[in-house]
């Protein structure tokens, strides 16, 4: 089992002042050489997007400002453009470049709080250029940028340039709402998904973890047996910082169900079935994780035979067709006979705990004769 990225898709605005390193970012999120110092000219935004490390992502690089033109009109335009328009589908992240090296004042901060909608701000990661180290002081007017933006910063250097992706898709899946603009009412889905792969990868790095534990045991060399103990204490480290993001959003998604309940109150199954609409796909991903190969296989090959679900599907895509083919009600019911057949009876109390968890919502499971052909 592998990790996987947290998000299928990233769309991010990049802005800064002139010369600030914007290109440079662009290219490292991207991990290519896309856009260039001929960018710098062209004093419009540029978009690019590109299939990179398992995911889509989308790039728009603002043009750069100095301090004498932040508010001409063009430039505010150029902002705006690039910050409310770009993507449709909406922002995950603003990122601010700011050169460490380079004088900052708090008039470039106020001048883009004039400019910007008061809730960019909370979308907002901060790239510092040339700063040494993360403990570096900062002077006093780039501080309170970075509080600003939620303490959400990222320290650019030639050793985490590579994996700058990963730092800013991290900062993306601790904030509260996951985007910014676009369709609002896809943020319950945007939760779900990224729930389902937190638990996916804290399983996976928990697995990587427990090898690495038992090869401690063979015989190796001294440097060996440290650098694997490091290895592992970085893992555990990462599991334990997956496994608070996760909690997090799984609150914020509890909450959102509890306030389309109470903003709702006479729509009764309605409501009802819109929890389970939210809190389901994340279940059924977590379902679908704690089976081994071989029962899934088993699992693939029942659904083909049902529903001729095809079975080249990985885990993510055959949790969505089954709620599809189903839907959330009906594909509840069932998993339910599905891991009866499969005598995995732990995953079927389980379901049965989520069920009662889910109070007042009126699904009701029987002991629905298997349909499913005999293996035998």
């Amino acid at each position: 089992m592998a990790c996987k990225p947290l998000f299928k898709q990233l769309n991010f605005v990049i802005i800064g002042c002139d010369r600030a390193g914007k290109s440079e970012v662009c290219n490292a999120i991207l991990g290519k050489k896309t856009f260039s110092f001929w960018s710098l000219l062209k004093k419009r935004h540029e978009t690019a997007t590109k299939e990179a490390r398992g995911r889509t992502i989308t790039v728009t690089r603002g043009a750069g400002w100095n301090e004498g033109n932040l508010g001409k009109k063009d430039v505010e335009r150029e902002m705006l453009y690039c910050v409310n328009r770009s993507h449709k589908a909406g922002l995950h992240a603003v990122v601010f470049v700011v050169d460490a090296n380079r004088p900052y004042s708090d008039a470039t901060t106020i001048a883009l709080e004039e400019l910007l909608p008061e809730k960019v701000w909370d979308h907002t990661i901060v790239v510092l250029r040339n700063a040494e180290a993360h403990g570096e002081k900062l002077g006093d007017s780039l501080q309170s940028l970075v509080q600003k933006c939620g303490n959400r910063c990222c320290v650019l250097n030639r050793e985490s340039i590579c994996g700058i992706t990963e730092w800013l898709e991290a900062m993306i899946a601790e904030k509260k709402q996951i985007y910014f603009g676009g369709n609002v009412d896809a943020e319950d889905d945007k939760k779900i998904s990224l729930i389902a792969n937190l638990r996916h990868n804290i399983k996976c790095l928990q697995q990587q973890k427990n090898k690495e534990e038992e090869k401690q045991l063979e015989e190796m060399t001294w440097q060996a047996k440290m650098e694997l103990q490091k290895s592992t204490a970085l893992k555990d480290v990462e599991i334990q910082n997956l496994q608070e993001i996760c909690r997090k959003q799984e609150d914020e998604l509890k909450s959102l169900q509890q306030e389309i309940c109470s903003d709702a109150p006479s729509k009764g199954a309605a409501v009802k079935t819109s929890g389970l609409e939210i809190t389901w796909p994340s279940k059924l991903m977590e379902i679908l994780d704690n089976l081994d190969e071989k029962e899934f296989k088993r699992l693939k090959f029942f659904l083909h035979q049902k529903k001729r679900i095809p079975k080249s599907l990985d885990r993510d895509d055959l949790a969505d067709k089954m709620i599809q083919v189903w839907g959330t009600s009906q594909c509840i019911i069932e998993t339910e006979v599905l891991l009866k057949d499969l005598q995995r009876l732990d995953l079927v109390q389980n379901l049965t705990e989520f069920r009662k968890d889910l109070s007042g919502t009126t699904i009701q499971l029987v002991d629905t004769p298997s349909t499913v052909p005999s293996t035998k």
